[in-house]
C-alpha cells in the first residue's frame, strides 16, 4: 500500500507551487503544498524565471525531480539548496540568489554551474573545474582530479571547432578519462 509520502513530494513554497502549477507540472492545480512526485520525474528542463508569483525561498521538494538535466532559478531568495539527489543535472542557473550552502556533491553530469548571488563577492581566483560558491566564494568541490585537470587544460580544446567540441563534449564533461584512453592521451 502507498503511504502519502510515496506518492507526493512536500512542496512548502508557495511561490515555488504557483509556479509549478503555472507550468502545467503541478497537475493538481491547487496550492497544497503537495504535487505528485510522478509529475516531477518527468520534468528535464525546469524554468522557474517567473516572479510574479513572489520569489521562492525555500526549493525543497526539487529532489524529486530525478530526471532534471536543467535548472533555471535565477533572481529568487534561496539561501540553501540540496541538488545531490538531481545526479542527472548538466547546468544550473542560480544567479542573484541569497546562497549560502548548495550540495552538488552527486552530480558528476554537471558541466555548468551559474550561482553567483547576489551581494557575493569573488575574492580570489577559482581554480578551473572547480565548484565555488557562498558568500565570500569558497571552494565546494573539485570536478575532477588534478591529473584530469591538467590533461584538460592541456588539451585546450576551447581552441576546437564547434562541431569537435560538440561531437566530443559529453565525454570530456562525463568522464574525460574515457576520452583520454580513447585517444591515447
Amino acid at each position: 500500500m502507498d503511504t502519502i509520502s510515496d506518492k507526493f513530494l512536500s512542496i512548502p513554497d508557495t511561490s515555488f507551487e504557483k509556479i509549478l502549477i503555472a507550468k502545467g507540472i503541478d497537475s493538481d492545480g491547487v496550492v497544497n503544498q503537495q504535487m505528485l512526485k510522478s509529475d516531477a520525474e518527468t520534468v528535464l528542463e525546469l524554468d522557474l524565471g517567473i516572479l510574479e508569483y513572489g520569489a521562492i525561498h525555500d526549493i525543497s521538494g526539487i529532489e524529486g525531480f530525478t530526471s532534471l538535466k536543467r535548472l533555471y532559478a535565477n533572481q529568487h531568495n534561496i539561501e540553501q539548496i540540496d541538488l545531490s539527489a538531481n545526479i542527472l543535472l548538466e547546468e544550473i542557473y542560480l544567479a542573484g540568489n541569497n546562497l549560502s550552502s548548495i550540495n552538488v556533491s552527486k552530480n558528476t553530469n554537471l558541466v555548468l554551474l551559474d550561482l553567483i548571488a547576489t551581494e557575493s563577492v569573488v575574492t580570489k581566483n577559482i581554480e578551473p573545474y572547480t565548484i565555488a560558491g557562498g558568500n565570500p566564494a569558497k571552494e565546494i568541490k573539485k570536478r575532477f582530479d588534478k591529473n584530469t585537470v591538467e590533461k584538460l587544460l592541456n588539451l585546450k580544446w576551447w581552441n576546437w571547432d564547434i562541431d569537435t567540441i560538440t561531437k566530443n563534449v559529453q565525454k570530456l564533461t562525463t568522464n574525460p578519462n574515457d576520452f583520454f584512453n580513447e585517444f591515447n592521451i
